[in-house]
């Protein structure tokens, strides 16, 4: 598996704007499971469905082609992509349209044409958090932290309490080796939402990576008390209070 942190919370973001809302239905299927790699560990977790980011600007001359967002609601990646590129042959500044494209890459998985769309989009003013949540995981996925750290930054600046975000930011923190640095942000996504199983899985394993295993133990008490069928937090715990290594 290429390096990364596949599975960050929740899929992609799916574009939002006046006319394109039928971009989330995609979303919602896209990822039923996501594949985590943390720390040599493999963990299942069903992707939440997330609602649409709020806040930022979407400028009052950008716009799309419907019949390219059409085909992208449709499942059709390779047609809704070709259309995009080429609606974007006569609106090279429109960021919306740049956004969107970015999506349907990181769909289809190339993540570094994903990356230049959403870059050229916040460069030409687009300033949604959705759009830097995505950038910060399509970083991610190509074995980026320090860079997919900045762009979380970015999507935090534009919602502050917004739980996914931090949560994004955790993980990209762990990737560079700021274990305390993941920690305090995986602790204020759950402060902002408690009931995120996989922060609460994640600030767990560094507890235990960091030696803090008081700490640890007392985080997947908690889990298991939100979600008595983790398939992980149960064994974890059993081998923290017998002292075996986890």
């Amino acid at each position: 598996m290429k390096p990364g942190f596949n599975g960050l919370p929740g899929p992609r973001r799916p574009p939002a704007g006046p006319t394109h809302s039928i971009l989330h239905s995609r979303d919602k299927l896209q990822c039923l499971i996501a594949v985590l790699v943390w720390t040599g560990w493999i963990a299942l977790s069903a992707c939440a469905t997330t609602p649409r980011p709020q806040g930022g600007e979407v400028g009052p001359s950008w716009t799309c082609d419907e019949e390219a967002d059409r085909a992208l609601s449709e499942g059709d990646l390779e047609r809704g992509i070709q259309l995009h590129e080429a609606f974007l042959e006569t609106h090279p500044d429109d960021a919306l349209a740049l956004y969107h494209l970015g999506f349907a890459y990181g769909q289809s998985g190339n993540h570094e044409r994903e990356i230049a769309c959403y870059e050229r989009a916040a460069a030409l003013g687009f300033s949604k958090g959705g759009l830097f949540f995505n950038l910060g995981m399509a970083y991610g996925e190509i074995g980026k932290p320090r860079k997919a750290v900045a762009a979380f930054q970015r999507a935090i600046q534009t919602d502050a309490r917004n739980a996914d975000y931090r949560m994004g930011l955790g993980l990209a923190l762990e990737k560079t080796g700021d274990m305390e640095g993941a920690a305090r942000s995986l602790e204020e996504a759950l402060r902002l939402d408690p009931s995120l199983s996989d922060a609460r899985w994640y600030l767990a394993r560094i507890r235990v990576e960091t030696g803090r295993h008081d700490e640890a133990e007392a985080q997947l008490r908690e889990l298991l008390r939100i979600d008595p069928g983790h398939p992980w937090a149960r064994e974890l715990l059993r081998k923290l209070e017998s002292g075996q290594r986890p």
